[in-house]
């Protein structure tokens, strides 16, 4: 079996959720097919990236255009226009206010630009000399690159977060019922969305809940669950007993705009009333930009500590805590916790789509008193967190570990296949 995968983000190195799935597929996957990646590198560091995972999987074959420096000109302007908007930024809030930042709904909606040329031959030459059994493509932002396949070929479309879905919590949490333009947006974007899928042989998505909601408007496609694989070193070997509560952890970027309204809630209606009865910090791990932690630097009890070489450890004597209120897909963070041994509290929204029961592997709260009688209770009862802590590892162990996420991805591409009549 012989499989090309395109994908903007180059899973490596594993610094969130997107890049952690593909790179624990395609860990095991190639022990059973022969895997290419395709890439379209971005800079320097990209280069940088693909070159180590060399080094890790050396009977992976990559593919890409060489990445070529930007002339001086170009990097001067670029300098010229990044230095340029910092001093007009100031300025402008002086004159005319605080500009209003658009939601991530907004962002999502926005025109994306035609592929080059030379990218499109490219790909379409790589594909007809290695005659490959399945392309696979990653994530939304190339989920328009299957207008540039040629037409034998099986496509299939991992789906790590269902667009049109993730809007709809949006609007429904922070627009106006009313907002005419809102509604356009999630009707631009489901429109986009699924006439693209409708054109692959399979899509993949992470839970039956977000299959369900794709069977809803493409009855007649092939929509498969395949759930997030947590990679085998992320396991704790030991869930003990001893396990004292001595901060409460957020896992989480803010480029994700979930991620940054979530702890933006939490610091607003949930914080004081936790340093009331407990006296518990906010450790936020990931990367956030320096306005965001300029603004909270006063908040003694809000740590942002940027990127952590290794989270199964900084995780202990935590609580794992997703208060986000948007969005779609699973969150990597709940699985890795539980992994981890760590205990969960979290939206209904955000352990969407996650094979755990509420009350046995993780405690679900929707608001800032029940996240607050949450964080009692578990400290309050250490035998009951402690089955708690058990228990999800268990489940995550035996429903998301990569050896049996791996076999359920080859099932799909041996089905493709076989509807195609080729031999794996």
């Amino acid at each position: 079996m012989k499989i090309l995968i395109l994908t903007p983000y180059i899973p490596y190195p594993l610094s969130e959720g997107g890049k952690i799935s593909q790179y624990a597929v395609t860990d095991r996957l190639r022990q059973h097919a022969e895997v290419h990646f395709y890439f379209i590198p971005e800079s320097t560091r990209s280069m940088l990236e693909i070159s180590e995972l060399k080094k890790r999987w050396p009977d992976v074959v990559f593919h890409f255009i060489p990445f070529r420096r930007p002339s001086l000109w170009k990097r001067m302007d670029g300098y010229i226009r990044k230095y340029a908007n910092r001093l007009y930024r100031p300025l402008g809030r002086l004159l005319f206010g605080a500009p209003v930042q658009p939601h991530s709904y907004e962002r999502l909606a926005a025109p994306v630009g035609f592929r080059k040329e030379a990218q499109v031959q490219h790909l379409n030459e790589l594909i007809q000399a290695e005659n490959f059994d399945i392309v696979q493509i990653e994530l939304m932002p190339f989920i328009d690159l299957v207008l540039a396949l040629p037409a034998p070929v099986k496509k299939v479309f991992v789906h790590h977060e269902l667009a049109f879905a993730r809007i709809h919590t949006e609007i429904s949490t922070y627009a106006n019922p009313c907002d005419v333009y809102a509604q356009y947006l999630l009707n631009f974007v489901k429109f986009r969305e699924l006439s693209l899928l409708a054109l692959y042989d399979a899509v993949l998505v992470f839970s039956e809940d977000d299959r369900q909601k794709l069977q809803k408007q493409l009855p007649a496609q092939h929509i498969a669950v395949n759930p997030f694989p947590v990679l085998e070193n992320e396991f704790v070997s030991y869930i003990g007993k001893d396990y004292e509560v001595e901060k409460l952890v957020f896992v989480g970027g803010e480029m994700h705009w979930p991620n940054k309204d979530a702890v933006e809630w939490y610091i607003e209606s949930l914080l004081a009333t936790v340093l009331k009865r407990k006296n518990l910090s906010l450790h936020v791990v990931g990367k956030w930009s320096k306005s965001t932690t300029r603004k909270y630097a006063h908040l003694k009890s809000v740590r942002f500590v940027g990127y952590v070489e290794d989270l199964k450890e900084y995780s202990q004597n935590s609580i794992m805590l997703v208060p986000v209120r948007s969005g779609s897909g699973i969150r990597t963070k709940i699985l890795y916790a539980m992994a981890q041994g760590v205990p969960v509290i979290s939206t209904a929204i955000g352990f969407e789509g996650i094979q755990a029961e509420p009350g046995r592997d993780l405690l679900v709260a929707n608001s800032a008193e029940e996240f607050s009688e949450a964080i009692d209770l578990l400290c309050a009862r250490p035998e009951y967190m402690h089955q708690m802590r058990r228990s999800a590892w268990l489940n995550v162990k035996e429903l998301y570990n990569q050896d049996r996420i791996c076999r359920l991805r080859l099932t799909t591409y041996q089905g493709l296949i076989a509807q195609s009549g080729r031999h794996a």
